[in-house]
């Protein structure tokens, strides 16, 4: 079962929320000549893609007897009865839709190695813990690279963006970099999943990056990507946001509970 699936070796780049800095450790990735790592529309995809077939598995893969007797009952001629929800076999359903899920995930390793690159993976600022549980376990040899940045420079360059505009668009993403940090910390706590913290990477770049290497495989990461200051697809480098007083109260609210809870 899942063996089309579970033979995929994904690197999940994902962060608690945008502006966390994804985005350089897919450019820095995909500068190995080994890796190709997509970007957040393939991620959303593949989130989509894998919770159709978690809920389909669930919904047709068990007690689905009566579903066989209908379709029997119809194709011997019975046709006077409920039947609005009329579909084939629940098992060979499952498993052609697990086909297709594959086939797609596999679409992506093999461009990437029709390009040279063995290596392949997708990155998605804010991704969903529960959803990345999911792709952990059904493909048991997929990896997780999970870097974090800290409030602050998150809401000044999110503000820069004009990802938000006012206090209630502030306090707004800060709760989700409190919540999907809390929870990424709470479960995802596999060997299979390589945590980065933003500072020390600009600190310590050749540390990191050798310990990345490392875990992910891929080979000769190319050092000069940290001296490119990349924001957005104009290669905005401007002034970033200071922050107001009333927006400092909520980082600090929010920066006590992450001290608190450890």
């Amino acid at each position: 079962m899942r063996t089309m699936l579970a033979a995929l070796e994904p690197i999940l780049i994902a962060s608690p929320i945008q502006r966390s800095g994804t985005t350089l450790i897919q450019r820095l990735l995909s500068s190995a000549m080994d890796t190709l790592i997509y970007g957040e529309t393939c991620a959303n995809d593949l989130n989509m893609l894998i919770g159709l077939y978690v809920q389909k598995s669930s919904m047709y893969g068990r007690n689905d007897g009566w579903r066989s007797d209908q379709m029997q009952q119809v194709l011997a001629g019975a046709v006077n009865d409920w039947i609005p929800d009329l579909m084939p076999d629940p098992v060979e359903y499952v498993a052609r839709f697990e086909d297709q899920v594959a086939g797609f995930f596999h679409y992506f390793a093999e461009f990437a190695r029709r390009h040279g690159r063995e290596q392949w993976g997708a990155k998605l600022p804010g991704w969903n813990t529960f959803q990345l549980e999911q792709l952990l376990q059904i493909m048991p040899r997929s990896r997780v690279v999970y870097i974090v940045r800290d409030l602050e420079p998150c809401v000044r360059s999110a503000k820069q963006m004009e990802l938000c505009r006012n206090l209630a668009d502030v306090q707004q993403f800060s709760q989700f970099w409190l919540m999907n940090l809390q929870e990424a910390r709470r479960r995802l706590r596999s060997d299979r999943v390589f945590w980065i913290d933003y500072k020390v990477l600009v600190a310590e770049p050749e540390s990191v990056l050798s310990e990345l290497e490392e875990f992910t495989g891929c080979q000769k990461i190319d050092r000069t990507v940290m001296d490119h200051r990349i924001g957005d697809y104009h290669q905005d480098t401007g002034p970033v946001p200071a922050l107001s007083q009333e927006e400092s109260v909520i980082i600090r609210n929010i920066q006590s509970q992450i001290k608190a809870g450890g």
